[in-house]
């Protein structure tokens, strides 16, 4: 059997499960005095975007649940009146992107040439390559943590990941809850 056989699955797989993960970043400022933090409230009503696949209530109240759910973990409290000590706010965004493989091998069935003749000695390797093109959405949610006084923006993460219309709607809510736990791990900033 030919070695491309056993490896080119493999790498495939690779690239794509590395797709499917959520990757995170995030940055802040560093003059801001984030252990004076204790409570927050939201910054304002969801984000419209033009989209009606990101102006759902639905991806919405994911979005919030997940937030508040993940900051009441970590010891934050929400507040409804007066003054919190943060404000939270939050942006998504849909992007189409392609993912373009190249994956170069050693084809070993050809037949070894001598001085421009077809020999009948081994097999000498010819390099082949292959490309393979994945098209798939981009889903991006940024996560602000925004100072009420001044209305400066101190705390931003930035979560993407690969976007699957057709999931179900538990595995649509667990991405969700999977970028905002790993954006908030990192929140506050460690100095």
């Amino acid at each position: 059997m030919k070695l491309k056989a056993y490896l080119f699955p493999m790498i495939l797989g690779l690239v794509l499960s590395a797709c499917a993960t959520v990757s995170t970043s995030t940055d802040y400022d560093p003059a801001a005095n984030f252990s004076a933090l204790k409570t927050y409230d939201w910054a304002g009503p969801q984000p419209i975007t033009g989209n009606p696949r990101l102006d759902s209530d639905i991806l919405h109240t994911r979005i919030r649940n997940a937030v508040e759910r993940e900051l009441a973990t970590m010891g934050y409290r929400k507040v409804t009146s007066g003054e919190p000590d943060f404000k939270v706010a939050y942006h998504v965004g849909l992007e189409d992107k392609l993912d373009v493989t190249s994956f170069t091998y050693y084809d070993y069935d050809y037949p070894a040439y001598y001085h421009g003749r077809a020999g009948f000695g081994p097999s000498a390797a010819w390099p082949q390559t292959e490309t393979h093109v994945y098209q798939y959405e981009e889903g991006t949610l940024l996560l602000d943590i925004v100072d009420p006084l001044t209305n400066k923006l101190i705390w931003r993460g930035t979560a993407k990941a690969e976007v699957d219309p057709n999931q179900s709607s538990e595995k649509k809510e667990a991405k969700i809850n999977k970028a905002v736990q790993k954006l908030l791990s990192k929140f506050p900033p460690q100095s």
